[in-house]
Order: C-alpha cells, then structure tokens, then sequence
C-alpha cells in the first residue's frame, strides 16, 4: 500500500516553515508511519491488526512493572578540579561524607583524592543546607555526589529525578527537564561553595534519561529477596549475582541467577537478559542490576540460544549440564 516514513514525510511533503505546527498537531507522525492514500487506511488497521496477533508473543504482555518506576539518573561530566584542596576540605568535613562503605579514614581518603585516584562520594548535606540558608537556589530534597574519573574529570548524577512515569513520553520528558536543571544547579553549588571545584568546568550531559527498573517478565523460576540474601545457589545457575552492592549485607557477597529466571512462562524459543528477568524488588533486583550479572545473562543467553539452535530443540529441552560447560568453557563463572 503507498506509505511513507513519518519523518520522510514532514521533510519531503510538508513546508519548512509549517513542518512545526504539523508536529504540534500530530507528533506521533515524525516515528510513525503515513498512508498516503485514503482509500488504504482500512488495509493498513488490518494488517497492524495481524502483525500484534502474529508476531508478537505472548510473553511481552505477560510482564510485571516494578513498584519503584521513579529510580531515574541523568549524568554530566566535568573538568577543573583542584584535588589539593578538595583533599583538605574533605578531610576536615568527612562526617559530612558517605563514601564507599570500605573507606572509613579521613586521612587515607584525602591521600587518595590528593594522588588523583578514581573515588566517589555522596553527601554534603550540611554544606546543602548552608547553601540554602544563604538563598542559593537548591531544592532541599537535592542529593550530592560525584566520581572522580582521574586527571581532575569527574562524573556528576542525579537519581531518584521526580514522581514520574518513565514508560510515558510526558514522564520522560519531565524527567529530562528537572535533571538538567538539577544538575547545572549542582555544577554552579560545586563552583561556589565546595574548595577546589571554583573552575569546575561542564564538558557534556548524558543524551540519555537512565531508567533502572521499569517492566520485568514473568519468568519460570522468581529470584527472591530471600534467595540472595541465603546466597542459595541453584542446580540450573547460568551466572552469578553482583559481588558488591550499597543496597545489600550479603552472607557470601553473591547469590546464583538460575536459567529460570531468563525464561518467559508459556513461551518457546525466547530468553531475557538483563534487568528484565524475574527478580523480586528490592534486594534481588539489585543483586542483578549491576553491570557484571547484567553480562552474564546476556552471556547465558547467547549460550542457550545457541546449542538450542544447533539442536533443533526449545530452551527448555536443553540438558543444564552441556548449558554450564559450555558457559565455563568460554570463562564464565558458576
């Protein structure tokens, strides 16, 4: 049928000049699709009828969204720091600090900003509130923080933005408004108030809104809560669970993640990886959050997909045993 790309059509077929009030009145068209022809519209809703019937599986709808949607981070990078200072002021205000939970002396601390090593901190809450005694313009909320990345760049972030839904445009975007401003108000709080960011420079702000926890599947088997904080392990393992989270007191420090949990109930042929799996919120969740379980389901995945391919079988037909050695033949850790 005639049709065109949205975004083909406000460049090809709409004025320069009107091309902004056609978004305002239709902005789904710049990623949506345009049937040229009227006459076509019924056989496009039927054909957009068949493709959600047939190609979408059921799994994608049988899926649960998380209870903490409003977790969002947005980042920027900066560059000038005088770690010298910074190092004095930070020694003589560490109460005023929450750095890593395994760093707890001031003095090692400030040799360690003052060598440049990569650190990280959160807090300042007394110097906050110093600040807004003396009007400056911080919202009283506004957490601090930053990582030092080495040669005096630091990134700068900001979680938990706003009540928000981050699975609606309007979220999203609102979400994008305050953590810009949030952020240039904590560059410009850096600049006045805390030693050796006075030339604190803004090098760039992350094109992307972070949005940690959203929709997970239903899977065959859920990681609990109480599964990682037992560090249970599990005949089907595929990977293993963070080593080190600030959200979790561990016994081991890790837990299994089992192959269930990669595989959606009452579907074939498909596997998840990553934050999506099934994991109960909180304290599962964040075992498997982190960038290294996160490699390991995509990993264990890939691996599953693979010999279920080579098989000619379902996932689920696939013997656990030949899953794991070829999981640890390529290095992975069960």
């Amino acid at each position: 049928m005639p049709a065109v790309a949205g975004y083909a059509y406000l460049t090809q077929g709409v004025a320069a000049g009107q091309r902004a009030a056609a978004l305002k009145a239709a902005p789904d068209v710049a990623a949506g699709v345009v049937v040229t022809d009227p006459d076509a519209l019924d056989r496009a809703y039927e054909a957009l009828a068949d493709l959600v019937d047939d190609e979408i599986p059921e799994a994608l709808v049988n899926a649960e969204v998380s209870e903490r949607l409003n977790d969002l981070a947005m980042r920027l990078q900066a560059q000038g720091m005088d770690l010298d200072r910074l190092a004095d002021f930070l020694r003589a205000n560490f109460d005023d600090l929450a750095p890593h939970p395994e760093e707890r002396d001031a003095e090692r601390f400030a040799q360690r900003v003052r060598r440049g090593e990569v650190f990280g901190l959160i807090g300042l809450r007394r110097l906050a509130r110093r600040a807004i005694e003396e009007g400056f313009p911080l919202e009283p909320e506004q957490r601090f923080g930053f990582l030092h990345l080495g040669g005096g760049r630091c990134l700068l972030w900001r979680n938990n933005l706003a009540r928000v839904d981050p699975l609606s445009p309007e979220g999203r975007s609102a979400a994008y408004r305050l953590g810009r401003r949030r952020l240039h108000a904590a560059v410009a709080f850096y600049r006045r108030y805390l030693p050796g960011m006075e030339r604190l420079q803004l090098l760039d702000t992350a094109p992307a809104l972070g949005v940690r926890e959203t929709r997970r599947i239903l899977g065959d088997y859920r990681l609990t809560n109480a599964d990682v904080l037992a560090s249970r392990r599990f005949p089907d393992v595929v990977c293993r669970s963070a080593g080190h989270d600030s959200h979790l007191d561990l016994r081991d420090g890790v837990c299994d993640i089992p192959l269930g949990a990669l595989l959606p109930q009452g579907v074939e042929h498909l596997l998840v990886a990553g934050r999506a799996i099934f994991a109960e919120t909180p304290t599962a969740f964040d075992a498997i959050r982190g960038v290294v379980p996160c490699i390991g389901t995509g990993q264990a995945a890939g691996v599953v997909a693979a010999l279920a391919a080579q098989a000619r079988v379902a996932p689920r037909q696939l013997d656990i045993a030949a899953i794991q050695a070829e999981l640890l033949r390529q290095g992975g850790i069960l």
